[in-house]
């Protein structure tokens, strides 16, 4: 299928968006825009609730976001619905979702990259004690993230499903592992995977 990657942190992690509805989403943000500016005014807010989803002001533009915890009364930290990322906003920046907003499915998916499996991001080192990966794990470097990023973040490409877990009733709560190709070349396709293993021939250890 042809994706979207809006966020590509390693390739154990990376959201992408189905390409067949973006035009759909690009509507929905505007009609979004249009109806919370003409209803929503400073200072009148609604008390959000962690787990819960709402429209939410960021910056100029109104996201389908879920509240993902309330650090204090006046921050909360929410999940964009529809591009994956996470950031903390003041809470006066909410109002309800209306039910003609919540029609298209929520577009982020998160995934993984298919085919580099024995591999961990170095961002998850700290979470094994001692801090060293497990036996046969070995994680990504720095600049392979990076790398990773340069090929994928921000671009369209084409996603081989291979397999689908933690599922939980809406495609936006499950995990994609997929192979992504780039076929941007006229001569020859890209499949990032292959390109990961070459360069990570010797990576690092934790």
């Amino acid at each position: 299928m042809d994706v979207f990657v809006t966020l590509a942190d390693h390739p154990g992690h990376f959201v992408l968006q189905p390409w067949l509805d973006m035009h759909k989403l690009t509507i929905l943000m505007g009609d979004m825009f249009l109806y919370y500016t003409r209803k929503w005014k400073d200072g009148c807010t609604v008390c959000v609730q962690k787990g819960e989803v709402y429209a939410a002001k960021v910056g100029k533009k109104w996201y389908r976001v879920q509240v993902k915890e309330i650090p204090d009364g006046e921050s909360v930290r929410i999940y964009e619905l529809d591009y994956g990322k996470t950031k903390v906003v003041h809470s006066s920046v909410f109002q309800p979702l209306i039910m003609e907003f919540r029609q298209l499915p929520f577009q982020a998916v998160v995934a993984q990259l298919a085919g580099m499996r024995g591999f961990i991001p170095a961002t998850f080192s700290s979470l094994f004690t001692p801090k060293l990966p497990p036996t046969g794990v070995t994680q990504w470097s720095h600049e392979a993230s990076m790398l990773f990023r340069k090929h994928v973040e921000h671009r369209p490409l084409v996603a081989k499903v291979e397999s689908l877990s933690d599922v939980k009733g809406y495609l936006w709560n499950c995990r994609l592992s997929v192979y992504l190709v780039d076929t941007s070349l006229e001569d020859k396709d890209i499949w990032i995977h292959s390109l990961m293993a070459d360069i990570s021939a010797e990576p690092s250890r934790a």
